[in-house]
């Protein structure tokens, strides 16, 4: 198929984000005269082979089966947005799934009673239904669902799919005893859910009741995006959505147990084994087809229940992060959020017909340590970070893409958080600024280790990382410490929730609430992948997640910030910079700097 089919090229349009509270620099930019990227006559067949569906089908039609591979009828009007990596599960609710990379996707087709709006902050999704607090004490919130709300199959979502995300999220159904105790449900984190009073409520209601055990700082982030078809499940386990009710309100342990292996793993995402009816949609989109390692295409949810998006398809293309402004430029994609790079940032400043919007992001990247090994030894940990050239990470890394970036102190709050001086200021943070390797090797010597040879693993390919591991490398060993480059491809699938590392480098991505840590310093805790264990911190967390009081709140957090410092069990290194940019052929386009990213509101994206 020629290049210049309009299709193939998917053309489409954008405009300048809105200015938030967040730091932003617009630019614009007009394509170079740099060589085309290759691309292949399957690729673009992927981006005119999607199934095409009107999106004026009648509200009752079903949508059919969506396939894996092979050809299809043209999606006229989608915009394609590259992604990194390809999604790996429609469930990122589990501790090895809450990723950025399922986000895009699941952004447009899990939705629920609130979302991240375009400065980052939580708000209502009004049309989904309605959330009003009852009273404070004790804390009790009435949820309702509009009355339309249906999966794109056209089961009504009500009672049951409610009652599952609570049994899923919230901790209290285990196998095992005393400390071989272990939730059945992989969840990444309990928070909030723990603290309810189970929930009741008959099949088909569209309402629930839930009252807390004791306050709750984000008692309006819960039931929130990422909610699944508990029909689904209930049809692969062999109950009908009443039996799944019931055997939930009885605490039936061995119908929970096979709920539980479902729900760990039967949502897995592989493009060879499409099946609508296991990934319905409850959102304005819907997946209809999946080309493996080139494109994975969204149509037009027609059993949706608000206003419809505005264009009738889109399409997530995947591109490597340091290749996607060539491909913007080319018009194989109409919307790009890599990790800005150099060279990337020089493309992109070269002209006038794309929107470029330059921002600061929840998202920070951080250095674990794993307690199962060497550093199990506060002494070698501080050693370690002793080496860690932080500084020499901004300013060779980040700043040339971001010159504003500083040194991120904190794990809590971000250097744009109100706050932030105030939390960091007392903590032993100036300590491991700049490396400091006399006082490494004394450390080392105490703890009779004068060389240390360890393991860092982080998700490859990343070009930043494995930039930054080089730099930790060269410093570390001044210090008399080998480190091992353990990055691999499937590092955050396997080898981290497996404790596979010594020191873990990756990213958290975050957002304004004070739960959104929630799992990761705490004992136990469904992030908490270094094994990270201090009664002191968990009591203050606890304190932390039932304060409501904004000041109070970040005197807790300066009190976590200092044990923190001073155990060092992790080293935040710097806030992510986050660049987008565009078509200006695409309308509606509004970066913003939670974890949802940029597809968050791709349902108002429109086509010139």
């Amino acid at each position: 198929m020629q290049r210049h089919c309009v299709v193939c090229r998917l053309w489409a349009y954008s405009a300048v984000a809105t200015t938030g509270a967040v730091n932003r620099v617009s630019l614009l930019w007009r394509p170079s005269l740099r060589s085309p990227r290759a691309t292949s006559s399957a690729l673009c067949a992927v981006l005119v082979g999607a199934l095409a569906l009107s999106a004026c089908t009648a509200q009752e039609q079903k949508s059919p089966p969506a396939e894996a591979g092979g050809t299809a009828t043209p999606v006229r009007g989608a915009v394609a947005v590259a992604a990194e990596r390809e999604p790996t599960s429609y469930n990122d609710n589990l501790s090895t799934e809450h990723h950025p990379r399922n986000a895009v996707l699941l952004n447009q087709v899990l939705t629920g009673f609130w979302r991240y709006g375009p400065e980052g902050t939580v708000e209502w999704n009004a049309e989904f239904g309605s959330v009003r607090k009852l009273q404070d004490e004790p804390l009790s919130v009435r949820y309702r669902v509009g009355q339309n709300v249906a999966w794109s199959d056209g089961t009504p979502f009500d009672c049951d799919d409610l009652l599952l995300h609570y049994v899923a999220n919230s901790g209290r159904f285990t196998t095992g005893e005393g400390e071989q105790a272990s939730s059945m449900f992989d969840a990444a984190t309990t928070t909030g859910y723990e603290d309810m009073r189970p929930p009741t409520c008959q099949p088909g209601d569209k309402q629930i009741d839930v009252s807390y055990t004791k306050p709750f700082a984000d008692w309006n982030t819960m039931f929130g995006p990422g909610m699944l078809p508990a029909h689904v499940l209930a049809a692969k386990v062999g109950l009908t959505e009443e039996q799944l009710v019931t055997a939930i309100s009885n605490g039936d342990q061995q119908k929970l147990a096979t709920m539980a292996s479902f729900w760990n793993t039967g949502w897995s995402l592989d493009p060879a084994r499409l099946d609508s009816r296991v990934l319905p949609s409850l959102g304005p989109y819907r997946i209809a087809d999946w080309q493996p390692g080139q494109a994975l295409t969204l149509v037009h949810n027609e059993n949706y229940w608000d206003d419809p998006p505005e264009q009738t398809g889109l399409v997530l293309q995947f591109v490597p992060g340091h290749e996607q402004s060539v491909a913007l430029h080319n018009g194989e994609v109409q919307v790009i959020d890599p990790q800005p790079q150099v060279e990337m940032m020089d493309q992109l400043a070269a002209g006038d017909d794309i929107v470029i919007d330059s921002y600061d992001s929840y998202s920070y990247e951080h250095l674990d340590f794993n307690f199962k090994g060497v550093f199990a030894d506060e002494r070698l940990r501080k050693a370690f970070a002793m080496c860690v050239p932080r500084q020499q990470i901004i300013d060779e890394l980040i700043a040339p893409v971001h010159p504003d970036a500083e040194l991120l102190n904190s794990r809590y709050l971000r250097g744009f958080s109100d706050g932030y001086k105030e939390v960091v200021e007392p903590t032993e943070a100036n300590l491991y600024t700049e490396p400091y390797i006399a006082e490494a090797k004394r450390l080392m010597a105490e703890a009779g280790k004068p060389e240390l040879t360890v393991r860092l693993g982080y998700l490859k390919p990343d070009r930043r990382r494995e930039q930054v591991a080089q730099l930790i490398t060269t410093a570390c060993a001044r210090a008399g410490i080998t480190v091992q480059n353990a990055g691999s491809e499937r590092f955050l699938s396997t080898a981290l929730p497996a404790g596979d590392f010594d020191v873990a480098m990756f990213s958290w991505a975050g957002g304004p609430q004070v739960t959104s840590t929630a799992g990761i310093f705490n004992t136990g805790g469904g992030r908490n992948f270094g094994g990270y264990s201090n009664p002191e911190v968990d009591s203050l967390v606890d304190k932390l997640f039932a304060t409501t009081d904004q000041k109070q709140q970040l005197s807790i957090i300066a009190d976590i910030e200092k044990v923190l410092w001073m155990q060092v069990p992790t080293i935040p290194l710097y806030t992510h910079p986050s660049v987008a940019a565009w078509s200006k052929q695409v309308i509606g386009v509004i970066p913003q700097p939670a974890r949802s990213g940029i597809t968050w509101n791709a349902h108002q994206w429109e086509r010139e």
